[in-house]
Order: C-alpha cells, then sequence, then structure tokens
C-alpha cells in the first residue's frame, strides 16, 4: 500500500493522526461485533511497525496473539 501510496508515509509519522483512527477503528469494531468498547484498549497496543507487518499479510495475523483474539471471543 506505501509504495503505491507514499504520500501516506507522512500520516504514519504524526502520533494524533494515528490515535484518531485508532479510536475510529476500536468503536466501529465494537459495533460491528455488538460488544462494549471497553474490551478493546483505549490506545493501540502495536507499534506502526507491528501495524503495517500484519497489515501486508493475513499470514501475519498470527503475531498478534493473544492479545487480539481475547478482543473477539
Amino acid at each position: 500500500m506505501l509504495r503505491r501510496t507514499p504520500s501516506l508515509q507522512r500520516f504514519l509519522q504524526d502520533d494524533e493522526w494515528i490515535e484518531k483512527y485508532y479510536r475510529r477503528a476500536r468503536r466501529d469494531a465494537a459495533k460491528k461485533i455488538h460488544k462494549s468498547i471497553e474490551i478493546f484498549p483505549a490506545e493501540c497496543p502495536y507499534t506502526i511497525k507491528q501495524v503495517l507487518n500484519i497489515s501486508s499479510s493475513p499470514a501475519n495475523w498470527a503475531n498478534l496473539g493473544e492479545t487480539a483474539t481475547t478482543f473477539i471471543t
């Protein structure tokens, strides 16, 4: 994704932008699975490097480990 749209890289350096979109994703995920928003951490538990690695391939989703699976069970 970043190779095709390098202009996005500047947003990944902006902590406020990352926090804003994590909050939005947290809210949307809670709605989608019909659970309380409180089941998700208030702050993103992953570094931007981890997020980009996980996003690059579903095979990397296993790297989320137990943290991610506790949110949806």
